[in-house]
């Protein structure tokens, strides 16, 4: 079962690293596109990517500015040239795995095709420095940084890995969310998503401070909080509001009670969970 993840970077120098190990380890294989990079992420996929690595593009140049249907219709063009038994769009700040105890995500897609399903949804798990812990480091934050919220603004908000069935793919219109296509069967679990927001106050501002999206995607609302970000909004939020995470036993997280909205300082201080 070859499964390929399609990674798409601007300036993720700080996260591709751990992003590329867990593929590794969990059995995928990947194809990295870049996006207007101008730190050393591509220096780094080209010198230091594993076996996994399948290729890599450059996004053509159009706008100094993020477009994410661009974006979104270039990485399916790309999977319609790859050899694949199934894709995942995910992005460099995103570490997926298995719900099951010791199965890696290949093995556990490779269970829901033979149980007969041709879309996987992903739990998100999101991840954010805290009070008491607020700076890590790109080479360890996968293991350092140990406390989370879920979060889930809708149903199916993770619906992003299919099976190549050789059938015309959106991954547009719902912004890269979820993905449609004539005869989807969607497995009736959700895997998991731990999703990186940002591992320190430098690495919120040099992600988001600067954004630009173009105007159609805003009047989606795609992007949220993050076209306005500013300094202000990064929030270290205490342990106590959030739960504790073991990397040494990643199955082990706690869907229940999702927040709809991300911890940011522009909002009343959350209550525990």
């Amino acid at each position: 079962m070859k499964i390929v993840a399609l990674i798409t970077v601007h300036n993720e120098e700080r996260m591709i690293p751990a992003c590329l190990r867990h593929l590794e380890r969990e059995g995928l294989n990947y194809f990295v596109i870049n996006d207007r990079c101008t730190d050393g992420t591509m220096e780094y996929v080209k010198v230091h990517a594993g076996p996994g690595l399948i290729g890599t593009a450059d996004m053509p140049f159009e706008y100094d500015h993020f477009n994410l249907s661009r974006t979104l219709e270039f990485k399916l063009a790309v999977a319609r040239e790859l050899d694949a038994d199934w894709l995942l769009h995910l992005d460099a700040d995103e570490l997926r795995g298995s719900n099951r105890p010791h199965e890696t995500l290949s093995q556990a897609i490779t269970r829901i095709d033979a149980e007969g399903f041709n879309a996987i949804n992903f739990q998100e798990f999101t991840f954010v420095p805290t009070h008491e812990d607020a700076e890590h480091h790109p080479s360890s934050f996968d293991r350092t940084m140990r406390w989370y919220y879920p979060f889930l603004p809708q149903p199916l908000h993770r619906l992003n890995a299919w099976k190549n069935e050789g059938k015309e793919i959106d991954l547009v219109s719902d912004g890269g969310h979820r993905v449609h296509f004539a005869g989807r069967k969607v497995y009736h679990q959700s895997l998991h998503l731990r999703h990186y927001l940002y591992i320190s106050r430098d690495h919120f501002s040099a992600k988001y401070k600067n954004r630009i999206h173009i105007g159609p995607e805003l009047e989606k609302n795609w992007h949220g909080w993050r076209e306005k970000a500013t300094d202000a909004m990064c929030y270290f939020p205490p342990q106590s509001t959030m739960r504790p995470f073991d990397p040494d036993v990643p199955w082990q997280l706690d869907a229940s009670s999702p927040r709809t909205q991300h911890m940011l300082m522009d909002e009343r201080p959350p209550t525990p969970i």
